[in-house]
């Protein structure tokens, strides 16, 4: 009775029927061993004679668009042929890990690191997450979701070598085999059904013109509608109604549309569209964030949306306005987060794969996918100036059309900052070009339905400056054992950790303790010098003396980046401030209070300078940049007493690698440096104080900022100043639930000839 509390008559209707559905196939499957075989049905031979329906854009030969790759894109070419090489030796690159032995043809039921072999029982009776039955299910699911095969297809296509295609059939005739619809833990997930479909039907694209074996084609279209029919059967309607339920959709779109041959293909397309065209208004936010708030499913979430959007459009079928619309708005968003080299932070849960992995380059590296949303959509702004890898747009858009938006000078986003108010997410940027900083902070809801993908990160930051990472997410490593928690706990973010707890307690591994915070709210301030950010967070709900976070960032266009932090809570002992560092960077201690941020190189990258309770600690542990993968790197510890009180000042490097060095008074409330734009001071006064502002310039500010720009000859000096604000300590389950009002509007100021001037600020909010 509990587990059916809160759920909706026709939620329990679709989950009888599921769960009856499931035990009729278990009897089934017992009585069909004793009964004579069914003639299969009439061959699908005719389907491949006509050409399989695909992509717009992409009707040329397949090997026409392979050999445009591999001429424009080598790095490609030898990655695939190196990927299809290994396979032959029985090794498959999976998530984040090395090339694991999986065996050639692979043992499609065993976890490659555990060696566990999972059971051949029906998927009803197999828990996915039982480490001890199954090992680890994503490695498992992986494997057997085929798309590694599209390497050795690629290498076919460019040269029709014998032992390439030889080695996609002995892999597909084993796995039919081997995998008889219904049994195994390769049919649990019905998006891992759906993901392998869709592999499928691109190879079955990719090869129609191989020699395929007698009958082996026909044996994978007929498990092809097995795969639809299991996907449309036990749809996570309200298992998962997130991308797992979009990535089945999308599974039953491409089947019904490359399948023309089935008589449930007008179906299985209906449906898929159908669900994808309501699901979009559920799961993507007005301002394009995805709700779950976790960047790689927002990634996800715009790839399967961009192979509706094409694939319909190739095949006369009407995509709504709507779902164009959120589409360009998913693709606005990841514009706005991505650095200058191209990546998207790792925001909440990293799932570590792909949708269908057409460009070998990282989940992370999203210049390949915006390249080829903005050829979709016809938006050049969405693209990133600079060589951008074409191989994705080229197979999802055509060579033609890539090839004209290439030729068109790329058009910057309007803004630099934004700040994406109903997913809560915020972006801090010098520019769109190659040596533009971009700083990142997550400042919205805990996540949706079961927060199952979110993280303990409220006003988390991320920061890149140019093509480097420094401040990173530490990722997610795992979906099982403790280091799923430890990976998504407050510990593991650049935020304000208090009494060494998280400001949300990990539960289960796609749960949450109870006391899920209000969302936390921002503001974004933009000028054309200065930036800022104004966020407010709750934790420790749940405890009974809550806690509330408030950040304040600054940012000098081409400059540096001040962070400030407070927090309050009853009783509170003592907090830490982290700020984990990029793998590879190498840390050197100046002062107390100041460190050099150097690369692996000995170049240097930045100057950091932090007050707190104590001078900051180097500590290294373990980041994972993508799931399975462990990497060390170094991390900055603040330790801060109750007071709660932290600030961070980042300067860049110069041009040359040189570092400033920061002076400070006795009281730490007030620190000088000089660089290339001038000689800065930032004061912070203590709380219910006021910090100075230059004389004649009224209003009250607790964290100024002046710089004397003796460089510029339009002004003398500018200045960004943050209102006095102390936040409150929660009392009575209170919860941060107003917008930040004037107190996160930041003050901005110019001198010339001796007399300040405000500054033109606008509020860039989107949502």
């Amino acid at each position: 009775m509990t587990r059916m509390r809160g759920r909706s008559l026709d939620e329990l209707r679709v989950r009888g029927m599921q769960a009856l559905q499931a035990h009729m196939e278990r009897l089934w499957d017992g009585l069909s061993t004793r009964l004579p075989r069914r003639a299969p049905p009439p061959s699908a031979e005719a389907l491949f004679s006509t050409g399989v329906p695909f992509l717009a854009g992409v009707v040329a030969d397949p090997g026409v668009i392979a050999r445009a790759i591999a001429r424009r894109d080598p790095d490609s070419r030898a990655r695939l042929t190196e990927q299809s090489d290994a396979a032959e030796q029985g090794r498959v690159r999976l998530l984040g890990y090395d090339a694991l032995r999986v065996g050639n043809p692979p043992s499609w039921h065993r976890d490659p690191m555990s060696g566990i072999e999972a059971p051949r029982w029906h998927w009803s009776r197999i828990d996915h997450l039982d480490t001890a039955v199954v090992g680890d299910h994503k490695l498992l699911w992986e494997l057997n979701r085929h798309q590694y095969l599209l390497a050795p297809a690629f290498c076919w296509l460019l040269e029709h070598e014998t032992r390439r295609f030889e080695l996609i059939q002995s892999h597909l005739d084993s796995w039919l085999t081997d995998n008889p619809p219904r049994r195994g833990a390769n049919w649990v997930s019905s998006l891992e059904v759906a993901y392998r479909a869709i592999a499928w039907c691109w190879l079955l694209w990719l090869l129609r013109d191989a020699p395929w074996k007698p009958d082996l084609r026909q044996r994978l279209t007929r498990s092809l509608e097995a795969h639809a029919r299991h996907v449309e059967r036990y749809l996570s309607t309200y298992f998962s109604p997130n991308t797992h339920l979009t990535g089945e959709a999308l599974g039953l779109f491409y089947v019904g549309t490359v399948l023309t041959h089935s008589q449930h293909a007008s179906r299985w397309r209906a449906k898929g569209a159908a669900i994808l065209e309501s699901a979009i208004k559920r799961q993507v936010y007005a301002d394009g964030v995805h709700f779950e708030q976790a960047t790689q499913y927002h990634r996800y979430t715009a790839e399967i949306y961009l192979h509706y959007v094409l694939l319909a459009g190739a095949t006369g079928w009407r995509v709504s306005d709507a779902a164009r619309e959120a589409l360009a708005g998913l693709f606005a968003v990841l514009r706005a987060m991505t650095s200058a080299a191209g990546s998207i932070p790792l925001i909440g849960d990293d799932d570590g794969g792909l949708l269908l992995p057409l460009d070998h380059r990282s989940p992370d590296d999203v210049r390949a996918l915006l390249l080829a949303g903005s050829v979709a959509l016809q938006r050049p702004d969405l693209s990133i100036a600079g060589e951008a890898p074409s191989s994705y747009a080229y197979w999802l858009c055509g060579i033609d059309h890539t090839d004209r938006l290439l030729a068109t000078s790329i058009v910057d986003p309007h803004s630099p900052d934004r700040y994406f108010a109903q997913g809560g997410l915020a972006a801090l940027r010098d520019g769109w070009g190659p040596t533009a900083s971009v700083a990142v902070i997550d400042a919205g809801p805990h996540g949706a339905l079961s927060c199952g993908h979110s993280h303990a990160d409220a006003l988390a930051m991320t920061l890149a400056l140019g093509p480097m990472a420094l401040f990173i997410d530490r990722g997610t490593l795992t979906y099982t054992g403790p280091e799923r928690n430890e990976f998504r706990s407050t510990l593991s973010h650049n935020t304000l950790e208090i009494d060494g707890t998280p400001s949300v307690s990990p539960g289960a591994a796609f749960k949450w303790l109870p006391g899920i915070p209000a969302r936390a709210q921002g503001a974004v301030c933009s000028s054309p010098d200065f930036s800022s950010f104004f966020g407010l967070a709750t934790g420790h709900v749940a405890s009974g003396r809550p806690s509330t976070h408030c950040r304040r960032v600054l940012h000098l266009r081409g400059g540096a980046w001040v962070v400030h932090d407070r927090g309050v809570r009853e009783g509170a002992r003592s907090g830490v401030l982290r700020w984990q560092l990029a793998p590879g960077l190498i840390t050197t201690v100046l002062t107390p209070q100041s460190i050099a941020i150097r690369t692996s190189a000995g170049i240097g990258l930045a100057a950091i300078c932090t007050r707190g309770a104590a001078s900051p600690r180097i500590v290294t542990r373990e980041v994972s940049p993508r799931l399975g993968r462990r990497v060390p790197a170094q991390c900055l510890e603040l330790r801060l007493d109750a007071v709660l009180e932290a600030l961070t000042i980042i300067v860049p490097a110069s041009a040359d690698g040189s570092l400033v060095t920061f002076e400070a008074d006795e009281d730490g409330r007030s620190v000088r440096w000089s660089d290339a734009a001038g000689r800065h001071r930032v004061s912070v006064a203590a709380p219910g104080q006021f910090a100075p502002l230059p004389a004649g310039v009224a209003g009250r500010a607790d964290l100024v900022w002046q710089a004397d720009v003796a460089a510029r000859s339009d002004v003398s000096a500018l200045l960004a100043a943050m209102p006095t604000f102390t936040p409150a300590e929660p009392r009575g389950g209170q919860v941060v639930a107003d917008e930040p009002g004037q107190s996160g509007r930041m003050i901005g100021l110019a001198n010339s000839g001796g007399h300040w001037t405000q500054l033109d600020l606008e509020a860039p909010r989107r949502g």
